[in-house]
């Protein structure tokens, strides 16, 4: 059976699917999960068990768990197209074909075989493996605050952790990390039955709770069950509490806290969520990709993709701020990145065999997003 750090330098390529709209748009990308589990070598699991049924009605859906040795993976009741669907239509297949996404997810988190999907770097396992050794995020790392940890950015929206990072920081710094989502007793005043369920009623909203053990120590961390929802001022708005979540805010709700709380035990990750500024060695530039581009808001500085280079440079220059879309690769990119290069002090060569491609001319939006995050280079693709 694979460790977590074999596995999260298992190739993938090949083995992914993808899921898309009409419009050709990826909505999710995965392994399937007979193939997830032979890569990992057949780890042990078992579907966890609520009142006797293999799902846990909760919030007007549903939602599944495998256990793999300590750890239990939960996962809501979802369609084809990743939509939760409502308790009152699950069927028999939404729920067995649930479970096989959840051992994949469990693969992911115990063995590593496919985190990079999860952690946003697509098939790349190699630029996810390098830029996480490069930052500092190596199996004796002590105290991972020290570390540059690897940042995302949605759009115009702040920096963050992606939850498969931080779960990689924790998973290569201790083996046998693991996590667990609290359950609370809740007793229906009008029946008086009595259930548990992985949610906390408090307020006017609700709450879940993660507790994560790693190098014999551990930490419960609470998070706020939020989505979108009419702010004091009646404008709709993220992250605002919800007085009736669904499953899908509920899940997102707990890989946000799992974030959180590796950052409050570990370390990995605490800079943004105390709002710091990055050094100057972390900031990043933009490039463009053919397209329309917008002009990009000017904001105060934040903390900005950690993702390392091979060798990074200690200060970089100020370009102009364009928003990149999606096309194909333009001398305005080419130019930008053997800029980047020549102020490292690297050649294109050595960032081919980085990346094990041949050249740049047909890379793929995954590919060119991974390179730029490599090179500490701002790309959103819209």
């Amino acid at each position: 059976m694979k460790t977590f750090i074999e596995g999260i330098k298992t190739p993938i390529q090949g083995l992914v699917k993808y899921i898309k709209n009409n419009e050709g748009k990826v909505l999710s990308e995965y392994i399937p999960w007979a193939t997830a589990l032979q890569l990992a070598g057949r780890p042990p699991q078992e579907v966890i068990q609520f009142d006797g049924l293999p799902y846990l009605p909760m919030l007007g859906g549903g939602v599944v768990a495998v256990k793999q040795g300590e750890q239990i993976t939960w996962l809501p009741i979802m369609d084809s197209r990743y939509n939760p669907i409502p308790q009152e239509a699950i069927t028999s297949r939404d729920i067995s074909d649930s479970i096989s996404r959840c051992r994949a997810k469990s693969v992911a988190i115990n063995n590593g075989i496919g985190i990079s999907l999860h952690a946003g770097w697509g098939e790349n396992t190699i630029a996810l493996t390098k830029a996480l050794g490069h930052s500092g995020v190596t199996p004796d790392a002590e105290d991972l605050s020290e570390v540059q940890p690897l940042i995302s950015h949605k759009n115009q929206h702040a920096p963050y952790i992606q939850w498969a990072v931080a779960l990689a920081a924790l998973k290569i710094t201790d083996p046998d990390a693991w996590w667990e989502v609290k359950v609370h007793t809740f007793t229906n005043p009008k029946t008086g039955e009595v259930r548990e369920l992985p949610i906390f009623k408090a307020g006017h909203g609700y709450m879940v709770a993660v507790t994560i053990h790693w190098k014999g120590l551990e930490h419960t961390e609470w998070l706020a069950i939020t989505g979108f929802a009419p702010n004091k001022n009646g404008k709709n708005q993220d992250h605002q509490p919800l007085s009736n979540p669904t499953v899908m805010d509920w899940n997102k709700s707990v890989m946000r806290c799992l974030a959180k709380g590796i950052a409050v035990l570990t370390g990995y990750g605490i800079s943004v969520y105390a709002h710091e500024d990055a050094p100057e060695n972390l900031q990043r530039e933009p490039v463009r990709r053919k397209g329309k581009a917008k002009a990009k808001p000017q904001a105060p500085a934040t903390v900005a993709n950690a993702e390392n280079a091979p060798v990074s440079s200690p200060t970089q220059p100020t370009q102009p701020s364009v928003t990149p879309v999606s096309g194909v690769m333009t001398p305005e990119v080419m130019s930008a990145i053997q800029s980047r290069l020549e102020e490292m002090g690297k050649t294109m060569e050595e960032l081919l065999g980085y990346f094990d491609i041949p050249s740049l001319e047909e890379v793929d939006d995954q590919v060119l997003e991974a390179i730029a995050r490599t090179l500490n280079l701002d790309l959103y693709v819209a």
